[in-house]
């Protein structure tokens, strides 16, 4: 691999695989994302769009909607180390039509 060829200047090789994006966030709760996969081998070109939620934006969407302070220490401490991740995703290739690749995933962390 070349870094500067091959990541600064976007460049492919028959060993990079390029993925391409953009996400759109509301109070990091609800997600939602788009991009682009190619394989400069021809074995894989895939355009996604999907979405997510998390809970830590739910945290913050509360936070916003309770008017004066949250003083109790366990929210305080649930809503600084726990957080939930669902993602949703769709891929179609561009060459089949009839070819769609569906994805998810649950992501739980926890900070200490």
């Amino acid at each position: 691999m070349n870094v500067v060829h091959d990541f600064i200047l976007g460049n492919s090789s028959e060993q990079i695989e390029k993925r391409k994006g953009w996400e759109v966030n509301f109070i990091e709760f609800f997600l939602y994302r788009g991009g682009r996969i190619v394989d400069p081998l021809g074995r894989k070109d895939l355009t996604t769009e999907g979405y997510g939620f998390r809970l830590k934006g739910a945290y913050r969407l509360f936070e916003l909607l309770v008017t004066g302070k949250i003083d109790d220490p366990s929210y305080k401490w649930f809503s600084d180390h726990v957080d939930f991740m669902y993602n949703f995703s769709v891929g179609s290739s561009d060459s089949d039509i009839n070819e769609e690749h569906r994805y998810q995933d649950f992501l739980l962390v926890i900070k200490n």
